[in-house]
């Protein structure tokens, strides 16, 4: 699965799209490979391109996004700037995410 992923980022990266929209890019991929779509991400965004990317794994997220939408069941509980949440302390994606998981538990 990790080996498919990779060639239909390389087949999209063909045509140099201005928008990618990607679900779970990191799902099947070992560690040495998701350092390696995060930065083939990164390079996307430093050439401003625009990636929606949709992931449960909110640690490999908070190292490339600016904008954080968190959803639930088709409502969004969180939409904000991600230096915006660092401003008011939320430094922790992971913990935020969390923290609102509970709230909706309660």
């Amino acid at each position: 699965m990790g080996n498919q992923k990779k060639m239909s980022y390389l087949q999209n990266l063909i045509v140099s799209p201005e928008l990618f929209i990607v679900d779970e890019p990191f799902a099947g991929l070992d560690p040495v490979s998701i350092k390696l779509v995060r930065d083939l991400f990164l390079d996307l965004k430093k050439e401003g391109k625009t990636l929606f990317l949709s992931s449960h794994l909110i640690s490999e997220l908070e190292k490339i996004c600016d904008e954080v939408v968190i959803i639930r069941k088709g409502q969004i509980l969180l939409e904000d700037n991600r230096e915006d949440l660092r401003s008011r302390g939320h430094t922790d994606l992971e913990a935020l995410f969390l923290s609102i998981q509970n709230q909706l538990l309660a």
